[in-house]
């Protein structure tokens, strides 16, 4: 039960190991903590979905907060700033439109539990990176995870590469192989449905942006 709490401490176990140093580290359990997912999609559901199974309460937050699925309950996101201040994890799924850039400001990272943890698969835009490894420096926050960058790849230069309690990944918590398949697959159907007159699927609504 204490898997998702693990990864916070990652980076101080690599640090520890490049240094050979020895120093215990423990997690608690986290069954019954609070877990806050921005964007309640694909990704956002599926975070949910694996919250659920690690026994966590589950707060999606939705632009219009409706939505069903495995989360305990959902809220609009005029409401985040009710349920930041509580959260043991927040977990960043949203689509980048103009409402979601810079939606987790540092004003907002500021109200998270200085024992909490921050995971971005969304898009980097949406978080403002440069508060959060301020914070990880400072000892504000207690770990985080990103997996999208702004720009890609991320240049050797950038401070996040050697900021403290931080795991970076090189975009890759959606890769599957088969991606490119399905891909191709849906683009195929969609051009028989274009040819048969018929509603296309995942068509994107351009005053949403998504």
């Amino acid at each position: 039960m204490a898997l998702l709490a693990l990864w916070i401490r990652l980076p101080r176990f690599f640090a520890q190991q490049r240094d050979a140093t020895w120093q215990s580290i423990f997690t608690t359990p986290i069954a019954g903590r609070l877990c806050v997912v921005i964007g309640y999609g694909d990704l956002g559901q599926a975070a949910a979905r694996a919250g659920k199974k690690l026994g966590l309460t589950v707060v999606a937050v939705t632009r219009s907060g409706t939505g069903s699925g495995p989360a305990d309950s959902v809220l609009p996101a005029s409401r985040v700033e009710e349920v930041l201040p509580k959260a043991d994890f927040l977990i960043v799924a949203a689509p980048l439109t103009q409402k979601t850039r810079n939606f987790v400001n540092r004003l907002r990272l500021a109200m998270l539990p200085r024992s909490a943890g921050v995971i971005n698969v969304a898009r980097a835009p949406i978080v403002d990176y440069v508060a959060l490894a301020e914070m990880l420096r400072n000892g504000e926050l207690s770990g985080a995870f990103l997996d999208v960058h702004e720009p890609e790849p991320l240049p050797g230069g950038s401070e996040l590469w050697s900021t403290p309690n931080l795991v970076v990944t090189p975009h890759i918590s959606c890769d599957d192989p088969r991606y490119v398949e399905m891909l191709f697959d849906a683009w195929a159907s969609n051009l028989l449905r274009l040819d048969a007159n018929r509603t296309l699927m995942n068509v994107v609504d351009r005053t949403r942006g998504y």
